[in-house]
């Protein structure tokens, strides 16, 4: 036996046996690659499914997103329609609306013309019946054929306080506008304005009256109504009231450059910039040349670009702020003298207006310092105007500090750093040697 299966395994490979030998290899293989394929792709596997799951939920949730979408839009669209259609009836109800409140002012202005308003009856003369007594008053003072039907709707008291002298108007309503007219009898006759009941500058009487303008004497009592209205409003009856300003406006017969005119009228009403010059040249006991005056006026808009410096110089100069000489001035005038290595001697022209009585006695540069130095003196001046201790020199030299800082930016803005330099480098110098300041 031995013998036979060494002869058996010394048997040659045939080629039969070389493919079954192969076919059980394979199998083995492509058992051992399927089994390790399935362990590798079974997460894989788990993780598609998930993400297919997921892409299925957002399907659904994209279908419904664009369904709701599409019914919002649809929503949309018909609001736009609404809307347009409420605008287009607004902008109808707002034409209406105009065209009734045009109505409404028409219809209140012709039912005021139908008002007349009765002075100088006494308080409690009409009675209970305050329509029955102006009714019958009328009658009787006008003697009009027309007033014999006479209606009126109202007759009251103007609504106010009864005043402790004198009487409240009483307000009549005629029924019929032709019925007042006869009240407008003094127009038509060319009596229109006040003044033309003055002759000579008294208020005229009603017999005078009567003939200058052919009036009947059924308009005496439309004479004392306007009597009384002028004794109670003109402190000078009988004698004619000067002429108002309103009053030259109003009745000047200019047709062309009527605004030209209104202004002239209204500059010669005002208070001329002559008659500020003079108060200050009295009251300073000095007098100011034109050149002076006009440099004067022109440094106020000229020495700061600063609204607020701009307008205390302005109400400096026109006298609503008024300063006094004092200690405070003397240390003023004595730093800008070291600061200039020159006297500079101490005058209400430059602690009032600050510019100098004598043009030639300083540069422009010195001049500017003088303007914009004293501006700043008149300011600290001002803002403790009610203190009971002066402002003292410190103070004044921090303010202008203060303010020169301001305009070296102004200047280094425009490029103008060495005219800064040229003009202020005096009073810096002089500054920044005081120990207390130059820090």
């Amino acid at each position: 036996m031995a013998t036979s299966a060494s002869e058996a395994s010394e048997q040659p490979l045939t080629l039969v046996m070389l493919v079954g030998e192969l076919e059980k290899l394979r199998k083995d293989v492509t058992g051992e690659l399927t089994a390790s394929m399935n362990t590798t792709l079974a997460p894989i596997q788990a993780s598609l499914q998930k993400i297919t799951d997921t892409v299925a939920t957002h399907t659904v949730t994209i279908t419904g997103m664009e369904t709701a979408l599409s019914a919002h839009s649809d929503g949309i669209t018909t609001l736009e329609r609404e809307v347009a259609v409420l605008k287009s009836k607004l902008d109808s109800s707002n034409q209406v609306n105009d065209r009734l409140q045009l109505a409404v002012e028409d219809l209140v202005s012709r039912s005021k013309q139908q008002n007349l308003r009765v002075i100088g009856i006494p308080e409690g003369m009409e009675g209970d019946d305050s329509r029955l007594f102006m009714t019958t008053l009328f009658k009787k003072m006008v003697g009009d054929p027309q007033l014999d039907t006479l209606e009126l709707d109202r007759a009251h008291r103007s609504l106010a306080p009864k005043p402790p002298q004198g009487s409240r108007p009483l307000i009549v309503r005629f029924h019929k506008y032709a019925q007042k007219e006869l009240f407008s009898l003094w127009k038509e006759k060319g009596l229109v304005y006040f003044k033309q009941l003055f002759v000579d500058n008294i208020f005229v009487s009603f017999d005078i009256l009567k003939i200058k303008f052919d009036l009947p004497n059924s308009q005496l009592f439309r004479y004392f109504q306007i009597r009384d209205f002028a004794r109670c409003n003109f402190p000078n009856f009988p004698h004619q009231p000067p002429d108002s300003l309103i009053d030259t406006i109003l009745l000047s017969p200019v047709v062309r450059g009527v605004i030209s005119a209104v202004g002239k009228l209204i500059l010669s009403a005002l208070s001329s910039p002559l008659a500020t010059r003079n108060t200050w040249e009295k009251e300073l006991g000095v007098t100011f040349s034109d050149e002076w005056w006009q440099g004067a006026l022109d440094r106020v808009n000229s020495t700061s670009s600063c609204a607020r410096l701009t307008l205390i110089q302005f109400k400096v100069l026109h006298r609503s702020h008024l300063t006094k000489l004092g200690s405070f001035w003397s240390s003023f005038y004595d730093t800008l003298s070291k600061a200039f290595n020159k006297p500079v001697v101490p005058s209400p022209s430059i602690s009032i207006f600050g510019v100098p009585e004598e043009f030639s006695s300083f540069t422009i540069k010195e001049s500017n310092v003088i303007a914009f130095a004293s501006l700043v003196a008149r300011r600290r001046i001002l803002l403790q105007w009610k203190d009971q201790k002066p402002p003292s020199s410190q103070s004044w030299l921090k303010d202008l500090m203060s303010f020169l800082y301001l305009e070296k930016i102004k200047y280094s803005i425009r490029g103008c750093s060495d005219k800064f330099s040229k003009t202020w480098d005096p009073i810096l110098s002089f500054v920044n040697s005081i120990p207390s300041l130059g820090d």
